[in-house]
């Protein structure tokens, strides 16, 4: 598999994570909030590697089994770096 980068950073929306599955890299973290639609989570399974803050907050995952092939997170020298808030 080809390590294709994706920049996230910005909210993503349930309509557009389909857009990120190609993504094995994430430049700018990961940035879920008011997603509800668990179904839309399988295009982020690609993902390896996580660069920037981890933000997942008002969803209704019950877990991060999506996320089952990431191998590694790093983190610049930000205030907010990993942040799961008020998921059921």
């Amino acid at each position: 598999m080809g390590c294709l980068g994706c920049q996230g950073g910005e909210e993503m929306l349930s309509s557009s994570i389909q857009d990120y599955s190609d993504c094995s890299i994430m430049y700018n973290g990961l940035n879920l909030i008011n997603v509800t639609s668990t179904e839309s989570l399988s295009a982020l399974s690609n993902l390896h590697d996580i660069r920037g803050s981890f933000n997942i907050q008002n969803s209704n995952f019950q877990n991060l089994s999506f996320l089952s092939k990431l191998e590694s997170m790093r983190f610049r020298s930000e205030s907010l770096v990993f942040n799961l808030q008020n998921n059921l």
